[in-house]
């Protein structure tokens, strides 16, 4: 078992959630040795109960039941910094915590941080998939009329995120007669299905003159503006204009903002499917995930 450091914390895990990039990271254009995990155990996201503390750690205790991002969540103790984690509300379940790090962070930032405001018209493209319905909930907290862009069959589910309207994206006059939105929030996009078309090669003409469209994967050139965006604290300048590729910040403040909304039910990411922890549920959870089929999260509930 890994020592925990000054500004970490072990973590028993309850509930741990598995996202696309958990397979990703080595296939990512030019980023994957900046964005590979720290360790051989798989899985960011992961709700529990604090055992140990680190020396240097504030505000936490031994008992303390939080959620967050970590080191290898699927495992029955996992490494987190202090950071990177949130005190978890006691309304919300540790399975619905476990569904918020990724998903919900990233699409919060997302919209957050290109300007959403109450009021404004939110299209999200991939609608009823883990990030989809985390952009179209977060939206709707956010006070966004939202328009979710998915297959018909699981309408329903879009709707129950907060969607106001559902596009069906198997209708391209319906998508190319879409106007007048404040934001695009693009979930599908190069996110590795050789058959995805480039929705913002379309859909920018959605968009009203100069608004953003805000994307979690993309090609080559977008990646390595991103990264060294990071680096240089750029983001703005160095990525193209009005387009933004959103890379997770991980911090314990905007979760704390999230499990909040969680709790007063401001938010809630459907759960697709929860699994026990054993090697067969691993590898048809993932089979799952990489289907690209999947209506909201999958979760692990770890045996207590």
């Amino acid at each position: 078992m890994r020592d925990v450091t000054a500004g970490q914390v072990r973590v028993r895990v309850e509930a741990a959630a598995i996202n696309p990039v958990d397979y990703k990271k080595p296939t990512i254009p030019v980023a994957s040795r900046w964005l590979a995990s720290d360790g051989a155990v798989v899985g960011i996201d992961v709700s529990g109960t604090i055992e140990e503390v680190g020396v240097a750690v504030t505000g936490f205790d031994v008992g303390d039941a939080v959620f967050g991002f970590a080191s290898g969540s699927l495992a029955q103790y996992a490494i987190c910094d202090s950071g990177k984690i949130a005190h978890k509300p006691h309304a919300l379940s540790h399975v619905d915590a476990a569904t918020l790090p990724t998903a919900a962070v990233t699409g919060y930032q997302g919209l957050r941080d290109n300007g959403l405001k109450a009021g404004d018209q939110l299209l999200v493209l991939g609608a009823s998939g883990g990030c989809g319905l985390a952009g179209v909930a977060i939206g709707k907290a956010m006070g966004a009329v939202v328009t979710g862009v998915c297959s018909s069959r699981n309408e329903a589910v879009v709707v129950s995120a907060g969607a106001d309207r559902v596009v069906d994206y198997t209708k391209p006059e319906t998508l190319a007669s879409l106007r007048d939105f404040d934001m695009v929030y693009d979930t599908v996009t190069g996110s590795g299905t050789p058959s995805d078309p480039n929705y913002e090669l379309q859909l920018r003409a959605a968009l009203k003159a100069e608004k953003p469209y805000v994307a979690l994967n993309a090609g080559a050139s977008d990646w390595l503006r991103v990264l060294l965006s990071k680096i240089t604290g750029l983001r703005r300048r160095l990525q193209r204009p009005f387009y933004d590729l959103v890379l997770t910040d991980q911090n314990g403040t905007d979760l704390e903002v999230l499990g909040k909304w969680a709790a007063d039910g401001r938010l809630r990411l459907p759960v697709d499917k929860t699994f026990i922890f054993d090697a067969p549920s691993v590898t048809e959870a993932f089979d799952r995930l990489h289907s690209r089929r999947t209506v909201g999260k999958l979760v692990f509930v770890m045996a207590t």
